[in-house]
């Protein structure tokens, strides 16, 4: 028999700062001929048990549409644009859950990142005005997506083996999935989770420089809005060391592995 335990752990390191921090990661692209640039926006909400996996999924489920059709379809700021579920589960509640945002854009990547946390912030404000009857749909949505049967063995196997692999052994989280999203309370649990994890939830940003930008980021627009981090919770990385040693500073959550085979 051998021991799990010899085999090394997954790691998932929390960002530092605690809510309304935010970590940015400034880097130009390494090939210069390419003219598009990208931003990573990501949210670490919570803790990655199920409940928060689910609720996050529901935050998913109502806000990536939107996120497409006003930073893609009416900012234009890029042909990539996209909102999703992000999540380092490392079994049970270990891990961290949240949103992740990504745009690819010849734009300045500082003016992306801005467009992003303007957008975001008056989407989750108007998240939390929103009746039952409005979230309802995108509930039930959700509920059909969990709700599905596996279509064939291989996903069947996938399934269960990310269980093995989390050495969480839940294999009944699909079952356990949908009697939470059933439950008469989730709308309004999912408006204290918005409000408490979602809303300041530190962030990590990674901005790329393409090839048709400066280095230096450019000036407010007239008229644009801006919601201007509070810089004493704002950390600024531009070189790998720099990254190396705030690495070092984390605090790391780490699967489990006290079963033996």
């Amino acid at each position: 028999a051998k021991a799990l335990s010899e085999v090394p752990s997954i790691q998932m390191g929390a960002l530092p700062g605690g809510p309304d921090s935010v970590v940015i990661i400034r880097k130009r692209g390494t090939n210069d001929k390419e003219r598009n640039g990208a931003v990573i926006f990501a949210l670490q909400a919570a803790s990655a048990c199920l409940e928060h996996e689910l609720l996050c999924r529901l935050a998913e489920q109502v806000l990536s549409s939107r996120c497409f059709d006003e930073l893609r379809t009416k900012q234009n700021l890029g042909y990539v644009v996209h909102l999703v579920y992000s999540g380092d589960s490392l079994g049970g509640s270990r891990g961290k859950c949240g949103l992740k945002i990504m745009v690819q854009s010849e734009l300045h990547p500082a003016t992306v990142h801005r467009r992003i946390r303007v957008w975001l912030k008056a989407a989750l404000e108007q998240l939390l005005k929103e009746t039952d009857e409005e979230l309802e749909k995108y509930l039930k949505a959700l509920l059909v997506k969990v709700s599905e049967k596996p279509k064939n063995l291989s996903s069947e196997f996938a399934r269960n083996y990310g269980e093995v692999s989390l050495r969480s052994f839940e294999f009944d989280r699909q079952e356990q999935a949908i009697t939470f999203l059933q439950r008469d309370e989730v709308l309004r649990e999912f408006r204290k989770f918005v409000e408490e994890k979602l809303t300041n939830a530190p962030k990590l940003v990674t901005e790329v420089r393409g090839s048709l930008v400066e280095d230096e980021e450019p000036p407010l627009e007239e008229g644009e809005e801006d919601v201007p981090y509070n810089k004493e919770k704002m950390t600024i990385l531009e070189t790998l060391e720099e990254i190396e040693a705030m690495r070092q500073t984390l605090t790391f959550a780490r699967s489990l592995s006290d079963i033996e085979v």
